[in-house]
């Protein structure tokens, strides 16, 4: 079983580091894996690493020829059996690159949801797809996006190795002391992009409405940076306008509000699990999503969560058994949940042991794999 996968990305998230996981875990598991990706990126830097061939095409636009070409002759040098796409815009060159009889299927994981794409361009492209997956078991929602046969649409759960997630408390100390936060001080924290649509703000917003026996225990820690642009052009930054703008917002109201000593924004962090083991409750204040790969993680932490009612999180969280819910955007909603678990340490402990639980149970690595190569032999 040859496989190829696109993930042209010059950012380095959730979906980023899942994606070239997957591609890793495939090597592992026996197959050949070839993956297109833009050079000096961090997907390039992480799948070198790990043995894997990287391939660059001359442009990145979804249209271009060239691409197109290098994409049809690479599935021909390699004998590729399956395609897998990782980014949306990925799916047009890789479609018109299979194009006629050339012996490859075509897959796509959905990692966020998105907008209907059932317009004619579209339907012509997306016709080519053999499967789509989410780890969403709201598949009906992607049927009605995608112009292609519902029973395409596959649930793949996301894979992780729990046996990688452990507490480490020397680790935790060093972290903790490196950003000043104080032995019997309550780390709450979140892992997400510094994005409106994220919603990161809420974590400091909360602020005002909790009772100051509790206000003066805490910490509050956003690991994260804006969303990057895939190509900035002559003269931009590097980050979204838009998050740029909203970076700017958040760091304004913590300095207005004088809650400097209060809020750590430590950037983006590569130790990941590092960070988490330095939290005690975990937020995830996200407007829109699908499947959240963050609170994947800060469950097989242990960690008690906190998300916003919405999407997949209500597929991820079981309330009052696995972490609580908060309505996006109300303050003192999540001051109320968050004041909850400040009061009831036995409680944040129980949600953390049983949400590891949940993860151990629905989201084990091998058994995604193992799915995911039946599906590209048409084996599922």
């Amino acid at each position: 079983m040859n496989t190829l996968h696109l993930c042209r990305s010059k950012a380095w998230g959730g979906r980023e580091i899942y994606s070239c996981t997957v591609i890793s875990e495939l090597k592992k598991a026996g197959c050949g894996v070839h993956a297109v990706c833009m050079s000096g990126s961090r997907i390039e830097g992480f799948l070198k690493d790990r043995g894997i061939s990287c391939i660059h095409l001359a442009g990145d636009s979804r249209l271009n020829p060239a691409s197109i070409i290098r994409i049809r002759s690479l599935i021909h040098e390699k004998r590729i059996n399956a395609v897998h796409a990782h980014l949306s815009r990925e799916i047009w060159p890789a479609s018109l690159a299979i194009k006629g009889d050339c012996g490859a299927r075509l897959f796509f994981t959905n990692y966020s949801g998105g907008r209907s794409k059932k317009d004619i361009f579209h339907r012509i492209v997306y016709s080519r797809l053999d499967g789509v997956f989410t780890s969403s078991a709201l598949t009906e929602r992607l049927a009605g996006m995608y112009p292609i046969d519902p029973s395409k649409i596959h649930l793949l759960p996301y894979g992780r190795r729990i046996e990688e997630y452990r507490p480490d408390k020397k680790k935790r100390a060093e972290i903790r002391k490196q950003h000043g936060i104080g032995d019997n001080e309550i780390l709450i924290g979140t892992l997400v992009r510094i994005d409106p649509t994220k919603g990161p703000l809420d974590l400091v917003a909360y602020l005002p409405y909790i009772d100051k026996k509790f206000r003066e225990q805490i910490r509050i820690m956003i690991v994260g940076e804006p969303t990057r642009r895939s190509k900035p052009r002559f003269g931009q930054t590097e980050f979204d306008r838009e998050s740029e703008a909203y970076s700017k917002e958040l760091s304004g109201f913590i300095e207005k509000n004088g809650l400097q000593d209060k809020v750590i924004l430590p950037g983006f962090q590569d130790d990941l699990t590092g960070y988490l083991g330095a939290m005690d409750i975990f937020v995830f204040p996200s407007r829109h999503e699908l499947y959240a790969l963050a609170v994947l993680d800060a469950m097989c932490m242990r960690l008690p969560v906190i998300a916003t009612r919405v999407g997949g999180n209500l597929e991820q969280i079981c309330e009052n058994k696995t972490g609580l819910f908060y309505e996006a955007g109300d303050s003192r909603d999540l001051a109320r949940k968050i004041s909850l678990y400040l009061a009831d340490p036995e409680l944040r402990k129980a949600h953390g042991e049983k949400a590891r639980r949940f993860v151990m149970e629905k989201h084990d690595m091998d058994k995604m794999i193992t799915t995911l190569i039946k599906h590209y032999k048409n084996q599922a």
